[in-house]
């Protein structure tokens, strides 16, 4: 052991799954997984400020 302290996130809840998509909530952020770009590099994040 070297003293280092862990703190792991809480898995993002399940909120909504379609066809091709998955919705989870974050403890502030709503994620959409889009299952057809799965396997791609990630280029546009995108948060709607309210």
């Amino acid at each position: 052991m070297s003293g280092e302290t862990t703190i792991s996130k809480p898995e993002p809840k399940f909120v909504k799954k379609g066809k091709f998509y998955f919705i989870f909530e974050d403890s502030q952020f709503l994620i959409l997984v889009d299952k057809t770009k799965r396997g791609l590099e990630v280029k546009d994040t995108i948060n709607d400020e309210e």
